[in-house]
């Protein structure tokens, strides 16, 4: 989150400070209008909000240098940006739709003859891996960060969940009950610590954060 100042006047916010700070999981690029052309003094305040979990440190502020020029201009770099961004995940797409081809064919034979719990296993993977890359990253969807990090964290125990079971039947280790059993309980084990960390972005913890 962050908000641009034009001359000492505040122009734009993307998000919300403290004490009830928001911002968004994934966006594209953003464009702003400065008004007519003059010479004058930009300034940006941003939010820098807590670590997650998984998080490097390189969260928050700018991700590239901003770009200043007329309304055309910027209009041609954004759409320039967003072409350049959709031709890059080509590959990713190609991905997703064989995984919803999976996704469907493996539901379909697993209705059909519900014994065979490798489709179902195999169905539920691919159904988490394409709610995470399109909902949480390809779409850019307007979720809110603390409610994009809560409902990953389920999600990626269930994708962990669905991989080792699908694993053990595609090694033929369900028989093994010493081994089913290590598996069901770490599936709790990861079960309860994933939404432990999930839960914690849904509570004021954002008073923590660093303003600059």
């Amino acid at each position: 989150m962050y908000a641009i100042y034009w001359n000492g006047k505040l122009l734009a916010t993307h998000g919300t400070f403290p004490p009830d700070p928001s911002w968004h999981w994934s966006e594209g690029a953003q464009t702003f209008d400065l008004g007519p052309m003059n010479q004058g003094v930009l300034a940006v305040r941003v939010y820098k909000y807590p670590l997650g979990s998984y998080q490097d440190g390189l969260q928050g502020g700018f991700y590239a240098p901003p770009v200043i020029g007329s309304a055309q201009a910027i209009s041609r770099e954004k759409s320039d940006t967003e072409y350049l961004s959709l031709q890059h995940r080509q590959f990713a797409f190609a991905i997703d739709s064989l995984e919803a081809l999976v996704l469907l064919l493996s539901f379909l034979f697993w209705w059909r003859d519900r014994s065979q719990r490798v489709l179902l296993w195999t169905a539920l993977y691919c159904l988490t891996q394409l709610f995470l890359a399109l909902l949480l990253t390809t779409l850019h969807t307007p979720l809110s960060f603390r409610f994009a990090q809560g409902i990953d964290e389920p999600l990626q125990v269930l994708q962990d969940v669905t991989l080792w079971f699908l694993l053990l039947w595609l090694l033929g280790l369900r028989s093994n009950e010493r081994v089913m059993r290590w598996t069901r309980a770490l599936v709790w084990v990861n079960f309860v610590f994933q939404l432990a960390d999930g839960a914690t972005c849904f509570l004021d913890w954002s008073r923590y954060g660093v303003t600059v």
